[in-house]
């Protein structure tokens, strides 16, 4: 596939400084855990656990809410337009439990598309 650049995978960690529970889940992607020195885009995301069915889920870049769902055991996002994101940037995941197990995201990343 051309302009594919891979996925990318995290374990979750308990974060106090969570936005959507203080001390809950958070997976934070840093530009360093990226690779990447120029804008790209998210064109899949799979998540896994907690295993609670009512927990909820917060997509954030940096400092700014994105998205939301509301099953964050086991789910998958695959948008119609991927979001880009620009160098520079952290993608957060945050979750509104502390219940085990630690959450994992896979983002599948490609090169800007064309318009």
């Amino acid at each position: 596939m051309s302009g594919y650049l891979g996925p990318r995978t995290k374990k979750g960690l308990l974060l106090a400084d969570n936005p959507f529970l203080g001390g809950g889940w958070a997976v934070q992607f840093a530009p360093a855990d990226m690779g990447i020195k120029n804008p790209y885009e998210i064109r899949h995301i799979a998540v896994q656990g907690p295993n609670l069915l009512s927990c909820n889920l917060q997509l954030w870049l940096d400092t700014t809410f994105y998205s939301t769902t509301p099953r964050g055991d086991i789910n998958d996002y695959d948008p119609n337009q991927p979001i880009p994101v620009y160098p520079g940037q952290t993608i957060n995941f945050y979750w509104d439990t502390i219940v085990a197990p630690a959450p994992v995201v896979t983002l599948f990343l490609q090169q800007p598309s064309l318009i």
